[in-house]
């Protein structure tokens, strides 16, 4: 079945490729840490244009790559997650396609479970 599905990668991004010219040209706006762009694709889902919805996937796939090379707080990784999260279940809710959709809710239920709890200190 995968010769006819055509995704080998199990990149979440590759499973329904955005237009890389949008996704180019919103990077090049950009430029920033990744926080800000996981800011701005929570930015682009508000518009439900299913185009930017795709951009804010990949803004937001950017941004969970770039989080172990940068020096970023707990809170700014968890901040991260939640907007991958988020993204993932905007682009599940205007999927047509089953399978993709629970892929991308699987994703999400993934970020959910990464982001870290506060420690209680007086456990100390």
């Amino acid at each position: 079945w995968r010769r006819y599905a055509g995704w080998y990668t199990f990149e979440i991004t590759r499973l329904l490729p955005t237009p890389k010219a949008a996704v180019g040209a919103e990077l090049a706006r950009l430029i920033g840490t990744p926080t800000t762009m996981s800011r701005r694709a929570l930015e682009l889902i508000k518009t439900n244009d299913p185009v930017q919805i795709g951009v804010a996937l990949e803004l937001v796939e950017f941004a969970l790559a770039a989080i172990d090379s940068t020096n970023l707080s707990d809170g700014d990784k968890n901040e991260i997650h939640l907007a991958r999260a988020q993204v993932l279940r905007r682009k599940q809710r205007t999927e047509t396609c089953l399978m993709a959709r629970s892929i991308y809710k699987a994703a999400a239920i993934d970020s959910d479970k990464a982001v870290s709890k506060p420690r209680d200190v007086a456990k100390f």
